[in-house]
């Protein structure tokens, strides 16, 4: 069982929202993945990332255009020294 984290580390972990603008096969993984061109708004701003959801969502691209069937993601980050 891993071990739970403090109401003090959950205060560090920063959760945000953005829109996936395109998406595209990640031909560097060694497993299927994504990679995601995020807007997370004026503060965060667009960020890329790779993520391992081929078998929950398919392209447009199969259908002629390059966006994810979902466009909404959340990213959790930690800081680096947690």
């Amino acid at each position: 069982m891993k071990k739970e984290i403090t109401f003090q580390d959950y205060e560090k972990i920063e959760i945000c929202s953005g829109t996936i603008l395109e998406a595209s096969i990640n031909v560097k993984a060694k497993k299927p993945a994504y990679v995601l061109k995020i807007d997370f708004g004026e503060k965060i701003g667009i960020k890329t990332s790779s993520a391992q959801i081929t078998h929950y969502y398919q392209t447009e691209k199969d259908r002629k255009s390059t966006h994810l069937n979902s466009s909404h993601i959340r990213l959790s980050r930690m800081p680096s020294s947690a």
